[in-house]
């Protein structure tokens, strides 16, 4: 199975893509909505000297797991951007506006993270 190399493996680096981004922004909202972002008082760890909540509270967890979810969607960029980089159209030409669409979504990670 071809993980990069071909249109049908960009299809679902794209799609994973996209569920992984439409998983961060409702378990983004569900920070918000519960008021969980206060669960882990620092950026990158969750409290100082600890990547980990000390305490398994409900709203530690809810911000945690949603911290690790960014992890997540960098795997799923790096791949999309690979796939997307290796991509040709029916010519053998470099599909340059996938390669410029993926780029974007992998920037729109840290930008979700300082707006979130």
């Amino acid at each position: 199975m071809d993980l990069v190399g071909s249109p049908a493996a960009l299809r679902r680096w794209a799609v994973a893509s996209l569920v992984g981004n439409m998983g961060i922004v409702v378990t983004g909202g569900l920070v918000r909505l519960t008021g969980s972002g206060l669960g882990c008082s620092t950026w990158p760890q969750c409290e100082p000297g600890s990547i980990t909540p000390p305490e398994a509270s409900l709203h530690a967890s809810i911000e945690f797991g949603n911290r690790l979810l960014t992890f997540v969607l960098v795997v799923l960029a790096v791949g999309t951007f690979v796939a997307a980089w290796k991509a040709r159209d029916d010519a053998g030409a470099p599909r340059r506006r996938t390669r410029r669409l993926a780029l974007a979504a992998a920037l729109g990670i840290p930008a979700q993270a300082i707006i979130g």
